[in-house]
């Protein structure tokens, strides 16, 4: 079944049907009353609050707003990878208006990739922390990348 969650008190709903509101309350540390709160529609239910997803992506549009994707994405990462998903970035324009210049980013990234694996190999250090690092690392290559594509696009020399 493919569910159309459109908003942060959709979302709530559904959880709260698919897990029960005891099982979301134990989750979130409050009464079963509250699990009811976090989904109540506010259009047909005078006892609602503001769901804690609600603020979360308010906090994420500020950092957006203010050009820190950096931490955006780092954040968004926490809630991924625990559960199995990775983020992706659907848009990346070029940030030097010259596609020269995205050209000596990528170049960079690649080389800081390359210096990460051949650590990996020489030490054979197989840690999560480790591996989160160099996928880090390989994502922002693949980010430059992107860039360099939107500079090509835009005949930036």
């Amino acid at each position: 079944m493919s569910l159309i969650i459109a908003d942060s008190k959709t979302f709530f709903r559904a959880s709260r049907k698919a897990m029960s509101p005891r099982g979301m309350a134990e989750i979130w540390g409050v009464k079963s009353r509250q699990a009811y709160r976090l989904g109540a529609d506010p259009a047909s239910c005078s006892d609602t609050c503001e769901d804690p997803m609600a603020k979360l992506i308010k906090h994420l549009a500020r950092l957006r707003d203010i050009d820190r994707r950096d931490i955006l994405e780092e954040g968004l990462r926490l809630l991924a990878d625990p559960v199995g998903y990775t983020v992706g970035v659907t848009s990346v324009a070029t940030d030097r208006n010259s596609a020269y210049r995205e050209l000596l980013d990528v170049n960079r990234e690649i080389g800081e990739l390359s210096h990460f694996i051949q650590l990996l190999i020489e030490e054979n250090n197989v840690e999560e922390d480790y591996k989160r690092k160099i996928l880090r690392q390989a994502d922002a290559a693949i980010r430059q990348l992107l860039q360099l594509k939107d500079a090509i696009r835009k005949g930036l020399k």
